[in-house]
Parts: C-alpha cells; structure tokens; sequence
C-alpha cells in the first residue's frame, strides 16, 4: 500500500467520525433543524475535495438533498448514521483517534447555534469523564476547565469562555 492512499483512507475515515459527531451532537438539540442542515452543508464544504472518493462520493448528494428540500428527518440521520457505520467498520484508524474524530463533530453540532443548553452541557461533562484518557493538549484542557466552570456555576452565567475555547480549537484542527 503506498502512502498517499494511506493519506487518503484516513482523512475519508477522520470525514466520516467528523460527521458522525455532529450527527450525535444534532440529536442532543431537536429544536434547531435550519442549524443542523447548515452543519451538514459546511461538513459538505470541507470534504467537498474527496467528492470522487468512496463513500464521500455517496454521501455528498445525499447531504445536497437535505439541504435543497431544508427538511432533515430522523430517518434521513439514521441513514446517514447507518451509512457511516458501514464504512468505519472497515477503518483500521485506532479508537482513540476515531473518538477525537467524533468528538470533534459533536462540538460543530453543539455549538452551531452559539449557545450550551443543559443537555449539550451534560454530554460534554460526560465525554470528558470517559475520555480522560484521550484529553492531552492544553485546547482539550481549556474545554474541560471551561465545561467545568460553566457546569458549577450554572447554564444562565456566562458561556462565552467555554465557546471562545471550542471554536479556537475547531479552527485548529480543521
């Protein structure tokens, strides 16, 4: 195997776990579907230069028909999400990357609407409980110290601190 297909099946497979989070990170918040369809025109965006790979090349006019008809159902993310899990099936990417992937898209998908709800907080105090383990660098860490602080000094009090570290730490790793 050379190494610029090697390139290419992790980058498809970081697409997939990218998306896949924002699709758990839409499901947290059902009130907001002109948010969520923005999520998944921006995923289309960003992965647009894979559109002659398997299985973004699928997934592309999929996501272009949500947009069009501006509806997204639950069926149409449970497509998608059954769609994705196919394909990493086969992904030899090692599970804590796969998780930062994923954890990645949940916060584009917690955080398109600029604001943390209950739930969108719960989720991601339960992320950092679970995923000790893959919390390393001093962005990750930001996220955490600023979840936990929103967490003990309740929801109404300032989140800017806490959106100001995720989105520099999405602009870093797009």
């Amino acid at each position: 195997m050379d190494m610029a297909h090697e390139i290419d099946t992790a980058e498809i497979a970081k697409s997939l776990y990218v998306l896949k989070g924002i699709i758990m990170g839409i499901t947290l918040v059902k009130d907001n579907k002109d948010r969520d369809i923005r999520e998944l025109t921006e995923w289309s965006k960003t992965y647009v230069h894979m559109k002659n790979m398997h299985p973004v090349c699928e997934i592309l006019p999929f996501i272009d028909r949500i947009s069009l008809d501006e509806r997204l159902t639950r069926d149409e993310l449970d497509t998608l999400e059954w769609f994705i899990d196919q394909m990493n099936e086969t992904a030899s990417i090692p599970e804590n990357i796969r998780e930062q992937h994923r954890f990645i898209g949940y916060l584009h998908g917690i955080t398109s609407d600029a604001s943390i709800n209950e739930t969108e907080l719960a989720f991601l105090e339960n992320w950092f409980v679970t995923h000790e383990s893959i919390v390393i660098g001093e962005p990750l860490k930001r996220i955490r110290k600023e979840t936990r602080i929103l967490a003990e000094t309740g929801i109404e009090t300032g989140q800017s601190a806490l959106l100001i570290a995720i989105s520099e730490y999405l602009s870093d790793v797009q």
